[in-house]
């Protein structure tokens, strides 16, 4: 049986976009996240689940590193997971900019990398 474990809107300030006042003023961004593994369902050991708030740090170390695409740091995200728990079947992040450096009114703009 798979369980999809799922951190929503988790909200972070960052450094990252291309423009040279990105990486000084940064911007708010809103991460979701889900992971789908196998799960022992007669267990009730944190061991036998993906810990959400291990999730949350690691997303939180790589969002603090500036990059200028935020696909690039939806792929670093995906690589922290997959690299710290091996028995991940598939799932998704999504990381949402807030305030994008444009002129026309957006409530955000995103990108949402599944695997």
């Amino acid at each position: 049986m798979d369980t999809i474990i799922e951190i929503n809107r988790l909200r972070l300030r960052a450094f990252h976009g291309v423009m040279p006042q990105e990486n000084k003023v940064g911007n708010i961004y809103m991460v979701s996240i889900g992971i789908e593994f196998p799960y022992k369902s007669l267990s009730d050991n944190l061991e036998d689940t993906i810990n959400y708030a291990e999730v949350i740090d690691l997303v939180k170390q790589e969002m603090a590193i500036p990059s200028k695409l935020i696909e690039h740091v939806a792929s670093r995200i995906h690589r922290s997971i997959v690299s710290r728990w091996g028995n991940v079947n598939g799932g998704y992040v999504k990381i949402e900019k807030l305030h994008p450096p444009i002129t026309d009114e957006i409530g955000s703009a995103s990108v949402t990398l599944k695997w």
